[in-house]
């Protein structure tokens, strides 16, 4: 069986390049500690506020984020995360009023080193 997943590419970060293009995964910082966005099977619901979670530090412009910049207007936003039941929040956690379909995953992007319980909300 196929584990049904996908990194959300492009979409943590606004670039600055002049290109119209962002290459920087949807990724969310916790404790100091990045999580990588996981296309799940369908929408998870969460269990207990967790924390507010930010973007993680994106530049792929090789620059300083520059004042009034999209980039600059990220690293600012906040979204409250959401445990998920049975699943530590420093392995995983939800955002579902913002993305409903994602699973927010600290490990690897390895889909053979997911913990099982992930897999399943990955592959129902």
């Amino acid at each position: 069986m196929v584990v049904a997943m996908s990194l959300l590419m492009l979409a943590g970060c606004a670039s600055s390049n002049g290109s119209g293009e962002a290459s920087c995964a949807l990724a969310l910082q916790y404790q100091g500690r990045t999580y990588y966005g996981l296309k799940a099977a369908k929408p998870v619901t969460g269990g207990e506020p967790l924390a507010e979670v930010r973007f993680s530090p994106c530049d792929d412009s090789g620059g300083q984020v520059e004042p009034g910049t999209a980039e600059e207007e990220d690293a600012a936003a906040r979204f409250q995360a959401l445990t998920l039941k049975g699943i530590d929040p420093t392995v995983a956690f939800v955002v579902p009023s913002r993305w409903p379909n994602y699973i927010f995953f600290s490990g690897p992007g390895n889909a053979t080193t997911f913990p099982p319980k992930i897999k399943r909300l990955l592959n129902p």
